[in-house]
């Protein structure tokens, strides 16, 4: 069974590792030191989104770190650099089959399927979130996410609360702002754009 990747805001860090006894601050009620017997819990018993980061409490993972545990991740290779926290889209160049680039709201650069995890330059392997809570105030930082409202892609590869407009705009709902100051979000990105053509 693969080890969840413990994720650290604070530092943008992520390791892949066993889930330690010494680890604290899972919630009221969690599951402790010794109450899963080893290979209890199998490859399968468990479906794809049943565990997650808004069914963990927040805390603390290991002494003084802040963590969010991250089970919607996989590894993509750069079509062009890529910042954090940046909306991404498979890129339609052919040349570049399979690659990711940046998601902006125009045509042929959407829709965006992810927010980028870390940064890269071109054909570099980047990680890649797909839904779920996406914490981190330092990749969000200028971007115009507002608690609450509804989450657009920006025609600059960025994120904004506010629908783009203009002739030739792919509008696509990708979230939620979720933290007090836009340093979070809930990423559910829809499969349907919109079109704006005047």
């Amino acid at each position: 069974m693969p080890s969840p990747i413990i994720f650290d805001p604070a530092t943008a860090t992520r390791t892949a590792r066993e889930i330690r006894a010494s680890d604290t601050a899972f919630g009221s009620g969690s599951v402790g030191s010794g109450a899963i017997a080893p290979d209890a819990v199998l490859s399968g018993q468990v479906g794809p989104g049943e565990i997650g980061t808004i069914h963990l409490a927040s805390g603390v993972i290991g002494t003084g770190i802040s963590a969010t545990v991250l089970i919607n991740e996989t590894t993509y290779v750069a079509a062009e650099a890529i910042n954090p926290g940046q909306p991404l889209a498979i890129s339609t160049n052919p040349a570049e089959s399979g690659k990711v680039s940046v998601a902006r709201a125009a045509s042929g650069t959407m829709p965006a399927f992810g927010l980028a995890l870390g940064s890269g330059a071109i054909n570099t392997v980047i990680p890649v979130h797909h839904q779920g809570l996406f914490e981190n105030a330092a990749a969000l930082s200028g971007q115009a996410i507002v608690k609450g409202a509804s989450v657009f892609v920006a025609p600059d590869g960025r994120l904004s609360s506010t629908p783009p407009v203009g002739s030739g705009v792919v509008q696509q709902k990708v979230g939620v702002g979720y933290g007090g100051s836009g340093e979070s979000l809930y990423f559910d990105p829809s499969r349907e754009t919109v079109d704006i053509l005047f």
